[in-house]
């Protein structure tokens, strides 16, 4: 029981600044949010917060983390398969930068600097409940990386014969990585306004060269 209670104390506290740093984000580019702000917005000590998010950058992993996760419950909702959930990532991830531009950018950018071998940030399983109350058996999910996401779908879209050009799976996640990083970054850089339609152009051409078929088709 004290167990269960420390667990859920600290679930409430990661909560807490994840909430805040939400607020913030939406108003303020990532570098200029400062440890102190959200330390004043939870009424939640700084020592506290270096005990939870050991680096500021923690926080924004976490944020991504939490976003993974309602992403697979999606695919799950909407029982996408194969290349169809490769086209929900990158729509989802372009409107998650339409939404909070500074903040996409300074992931791509922190993922440009992390070691090959950073572990993922921990989400346990009662912040996983205290983020979806509403999604039963939420607790128990296992969280994947957009490049865990990638591997599962190119392997399940060459299954069902969606990739017939192609049969290295690890190359094309990595090539579909680079260009949903990629395609960001140069909207961003170019101030393109139609990011989602951006994207989705260079998936299609990128999909042409791994298939007989089109996006369209699936």
């Amino acid at each position: 029981m004290e167990s269960k209670l420390r667990e859920e104390k600290s679930a409430l506290i990661k909560y807490s600044f994840y909430k805040a740093f939400v607020q913030r984000i939406g108003t303020q580019p990532f570098e200029k949010i400062h440890v102190m702000d959200l330390c004043a917005d939870t009424k939640i000590s700084k020592v506290t917060f270096f005990k939870y998010f050991p680096h500021k950058e923690d926080v924004l992993r976490y944020y991504m983390r939490v976003w993974c996760l309602q992403l697979l419950e999606d695919i799950k909702r909407k029982e996408l398969k194969g290349f169809k959930q490769v086209v929900f990532i990158f729509d989802n991830f372009s409107d998650l930068y339409a939404q909070y531009p500074q903040m996409v950018v300074s992931f791509i950018g922190h993922v440009a600097l992390m070691n090959h071998s950073f572990a993922p940030f921990p989400v346990k399983r009662a912040e996983k409940k205290l983020h979806f109350p509403s999604l039963e058996g939420i607790e128990s999910v296992e969280i994947r990386s957009i490049k865990q996401l990638f591997d599962a779908s190119v392997l399940e879209a060459m299954m069902h014969g969606e990739i017939t050009k192609m049969s290295n799976t690890q190359d094309i996640t990595n090539m579909l990585l680079s260009m949903l990083y990629g395609s960001i970054i140069t909207a961003h850089n170019q101030g393109e306004d139609m990011v989602k339609f951006f994207c989705r152009k260079n998936l299609d051409l990128f999909f042409s060269s791994i298939s007989d078929k089109s996006l369209n088709s699936l």
